[in-house]
């Protein structure tokens, strides 16, 4: 049974497609049979995994509306272990197609049932904007990782990102759970105290990953490389965090 994980977060620029991108990899790579589904429409998580968007026919949007099956959308990477379900670049419409009818927020769980035996991990990126397709994903999730900026305004709309999953969990799916608070674009713990209060961490303390995404150079630039981290440099601080968060995950779940 697939362990499926949801990578959200409230804010744009949060390292949430990097994360996703190079958590998927280091599961992969780590000989787990991984998924990662790129339910952004912008299609990065697509692209950093060096698949090109204008010789695909089909990704999300098409299975998730056409009904095409998932046999003809599914691409492989170039990591054995990992495949992907990919987003096109004529496929802006997605949400606004999706979102005319409140039933669909269930679509994207019904897809991915099928494919419960296939993947060990099954990896959800998701757009930086709380609308229907982050919903979606968090219906189709059996976890959250959030990612959180190391900034001083990290804080800023997370109680209300946090009420859309208590209301995803209460109204369609009670088993989801936060898997982990990500802190990225830090070094270690000290930088996250140094930033923010005591009283600012207490409420989300059981939650904050041990592990923590530095301020890398090559984590901030492998976006345009076509490659996860892991396969560009696999000793560099970045690629040790990611592998570091993949072993914390697979214990905390």
């Amino acid at each position: 049974m697939s362990k499926i994980i949801c990578v959200a977060s409230h804010k744009n620029g949060s390292g949430k497609t990097t994360t996703a991108v190079n958590l998927s990899s280091t599961l992969a790579i780590s000989e787990k049979n991984t998924l990662i589904v790129d339910c952004d429409p912008r299609g990065n998580a697509t692209s950093n995994l060096g698949i090109e968007k204008n010789i695909i026919s089909n990704g999300i949007h098409d299975a998730l509306i056409e009904e095409i099956p998932l046999e003809e959308i599914i691409q492989q990477s170039s990591l054995d272990f990992l495949q992907v379900i990919p987003a096109i670049s004529d496929q802006f419409q997605i949400e606004k197609n999706l979102s005319k009818n409140p039933d669909n927020n269930i679509n994207l769980r019904n897809l991915l049932k099928s494919l419960s035996d296939k993947y060990e991990y099954i990896i959800i990126d998701t757009p930086p904007e709380s609308g229907f397709l982050t919903s979606m994903a968090m219906v189709a999730s059996d976890s959250l990782l959030i990612t959180l900026e190391c900034q001083d305004d990290a804080f800023d709309g997370l109680g209300e990102f946090l009420g859309n999953v208590k209301k995803a969990k209460i109204e369609t799916n009670p088993g989801l759970k936060v898997a982990g608070i990500l802190f990225t674009m830090c070094e270690d713990f000290d930088e996250i105290k140094e930033k923010f209060s005591e009283e600012a961490l207490s409420s989300i303390r059981n939650f904050v990953c041990s592990t923590t995404i530095p301020a890398d150079k090559q984590v901030r630039n492998i976006s345009g490389v076509g490659k996860p981290l892991v396969l560009h440099d696999i000793m560099s601080k970045g690629s040790i965090a990611y592998l570091n968060l993949a072993a914390e995950l697979i214990n905390r779940l």
